[in-house]
C-alpha cells in the first residue's frame, strides 16, 4: 500500500506506481522487498505499515548485480511522496522500459524455466513447514 493511502490520502495513479515499483523491485529480488533493520522480511501487517511509513521504500543497487536502469526504475516509483513519483508516460520511456521495447525477452523458455526451479526446490526441501506448504499449494494453483 502506498505511503499516502496509510495516511487517509485519496487513491491516485500514483498509489499504482508505487505498487509498480514494490512488485519490479520483489521480482528483481525474488522476496519480500521490505526488510527489518535486522535483514529479516518484514512478517506482519501493522509492522509492514510501519515500516512503509518510516524507513525507507525499496529499492535495488547495482552493487547487487542489478542494471543502473531497473536500480532507478524502481526508485522513481517508490518516491514516498506521490507528486515525486514518476508518471505513467515517464515510466513508458524510461530507457529501463525502452531497452526491452524490440526485443524477444524469451518468456516462453524463461517461465517453464522457472517452474521447474521452483520444482527442484520444493523437491529439495520435502520437510517443508505448513506455511511453505500453503506457498507451494498457491503455486500449483497458479501453475495450471
Amino acid at each position: 500500500m502506498a505511503p499516502e493511502r496509510l495516511e487517509g490520502q485519496k487513491y491516485s495513479f500514483a498509489s499504482d506506481i508505487w505498487a509498480v515499483g514494490v512488485a519490479v523491485a520483489e521480482c528483481a529480488l525474488g522476496a519480500f522487498p521490505f526488510i527489518k533493520d535486522d535483514g529479516r522480511p518484514v512478517n506482519s501487517f501493522w509492522e509492514l505499515l510501519n515500516h512503509i511509513k518510516t524507513k525507507e521504500p525499496p529499492r535495488l543497487e547495482t552493487s547487487w548485480g542489478f542494471s543502473p536502469e531497473l536500480c532507478d526504475f524502481v526508485a522513481i516509483c517508490c518516491k514516498k511522496e506521490p507528486r515525486e513519483r514518476a508518471s505513467v508516460t515517464d515510466l513508458l520511456n524510461h530507457p529501463f522500459i525502452k531497452f526491452y521495447e524490440n526485443r524477444d525477452v524469451g518468456y516462453s523458455r524463461w517461465v517453464p524455466h522457472v517452474l521447474a526451479l521452483v520444482q527442484q526446490e520444493r523437491t529439495k526441501n520435502s520437510t517443508n513447514s505448513t506455511t511453505q506448504m500453503q506457498i507451494s499449494n498457491r503455486l500449483d494453483t497458479l501453475m495450471f
